[in-house]
C-alpha cells in the first residue's frame, strides 16, 4: 500500500479524533468563560457598587461632619470600574466639595484607616489580575489569556479537520 492509500486510509479517524479534541477545547473555553464571568459580575462589579455605595452612604455623611462640607459629591474617573491587566482598577475617584475641592481620595494601599475602602479596591484589584494576567508573567491563573489561547487552538484544530476531511476526496483520485 502507498502512503497515500494510506493517509486516506487514516483520514476519516483522524477527522473524528480532531473532533473529539474539538469538542473537548469548547467545554474548557465555556468553562473559563463561566469563570470569567462569575468574577468578573460577584467579585468585581459587586466591588465597584459596593464601595459607590459605601463612599456615598457612610464615607460622604462622615465628611460633611468633619468638613462642614454640605455639597460633598463623589466623582468617579474615566478608569473606574475599567478592566485590564495592570489598568483595571476602582480606584478613580475623588470626593469634592464645592468649595473645597478635593475632600477625600484614594491614594493607595495604607493612605486611611477605612478598612472598607481598602478591601474593596484590593478585591476589585485582585479579581482584575485573575481575569488579565498574562501568561507570560510567571503565572498561568490569568482566565482571559487562557481562553484566549484555546480559542486559538481551537481555531488551529478545526482548520486541521477541513484540511484532513477534504484529503479524503483529493488522495481518493490518486489511489
Amino acid at each position: 500500500m502507498n502512503e497515500i492509500q494510506n493517509m486516506y486510509s487514516d483520514a476519516p479517524d483522524q477527522v473524528q479524533a480532531i473532533g473529539n479534541s474539538i469538542g473537548q477545547v469548547e467545554d474548557q473555553i465555556e468553562d473559563l468563560q463561566r469563570q470569567i464571568d462569575a468574577v468578573r459580575d460577584e467579585v468585581c462589579n459587586v466591588d465597584a457598587t459596593a464601595l459607590v455605595n459605601y463612599i456615598n452612604n457612610v464615607k460622604i455623611p462622615e465628611l460633611k461632619q468633619l468638613y462642614m462640607a454640605n455639597n460633598a459629591t463623589l466623582i468617579l474617573g474615566p478608569t473606574f470600574n475599567s478592566f485590564g491587566y495592570g489598568t483595571g482598577n476602582i480606584s478613580d475617584w475623588v470626593v469634592n466639595d464645592s468649595t473645597a475641592g478635593n475632600i477625600y481620595r484614594y491614594q493607595g494601599v495604607g493612605w486611611d484607616d477605612d478598612t472598607s475602602v481598602t478591601t474593596f479596591i484590593t478585591d476589585y484589584a485582585f479579581g482584575n489580575d485573575y481575569l488579565y494576567r498574562p501568561l507570560t508573567s510567571g503565572a498561568t491563573y490569568g482566565l482571559i489569556p487562557s481562553r484566549n489561547n484555546l480559542q486559538v487552538a481551537l481555531n488551529i484544530l478545526q482548520n486541521n479537520q477541513d484540511k484532513v476531511e477534504a484529503s479524503i476526496d483529493v488522495f481518493e483520485r490518486y489511489i
